[in-house]
């Protein structure tokens, strides 16, 4: 229970800053669009891990301005690469990362 009043609070606290910063409250501010690209931000950087959400929102946002041009097969397009990474890796970006990173330290501490 605590959690969910935590939550809602920083909920609260951030819809505030969002209000102020827009400069309006409505309901059509968040639609579903904006609740499934951070759904996908969370199941592209994994679920388990905070740092993967972070990665992902930054590679999707980064994405998402890159094929600004595509027009409707922008989200196409967007929906293909996170089928893709979730096929490849089903723990997310967060488990690509830890496999690389498992990768290379396993090389670097490989006597010569």
């Amino acid at each position: 229970m605590l959690t969910l009043a935590a939550s809602a609070f920083f909920t609260g606290i951030a819809g505030a800053f969002y209000a102020a910063y827009q400069r309006n409250a409505s309901i059509d501010v968040f639609g579903m669009s904006l609740a499934t690209i951070i759904l996908s931000m969370v199941l592209l950087g994994g679920t388990s891990t905070i740092y993967g959400a972070v990665v992902a929102s930054f590679v999707l946002t980064i994405f998402a301005e890159w094929m600004a041009d595509f027009g409707a097969w922008r989200p196409i397009i967007t929906a293909v690469l996170i089928i893709g990474v979730m096929l490849a890796y089903p723990s997310g970006l967060a488990g690509m990362i830890r496999s690389a990173w498992g990768a290379v330290a396993g090389r670097i501490k490989r006597p010569a």
